[in-house]
């Protein structure tokens, strides 16, 4: 998802399952990375889930500037549509110029629903 009228940072979604982070969001980061030093903007990773801002060191040292963890047990496991919410309100409030998610089941179950929501554009693969 990019919105080039927007000036905000790249952000890179994290997944996790269970606790664990999936080494997708980690290999993103490295793509994001490039990204956004190429737009002069932060790299931020975000991760949904329960108990996941104990991640945000490993995130960091994967190539993150910043991460947004949205914590609640009710996002322990992967829900559509508590997580569409969720990434929903975080995006409306930071203004993310790009989102970038994993080809994966979540992610490709996710990206849709956000992009719709808040009408915004998508390109997958």
């Amino acid at each position: 998802m990019i919105d080039v009228n927007r000036q905000g940072d790249v952000w890179v979604v994290a997944e996790q399952n269970d606790g664990q982070l999936h080494d997708i969001g980690l290999e993103l980061l490295s793509k994001g990375r490039e990204l956004a030093e190429a737009l002069g903007v932060r790299l931020t990773a975000v991760v949904m889930g329960s108990d996941v801002g104990r991640h945000a060191e490993r995130l960091i040292h994967h190539g993150a500037d910043r991460v947004v963890a949205a914590e609640n047990a009710l996002l322990a496991h992967y829900q559509t549509n508590p997580y569409a919410k969720v990434l929903c309100r975080l995006i409306e409030e930071h203004k993310p110029q790009v989102v970038i998610y994993g080809a994966t089941p979540l992610g490709r179950d996710l990206a849709p629903r956000v992009a719709s929501a808040l009408r915004a554009g998508l390109t997958a693969d």
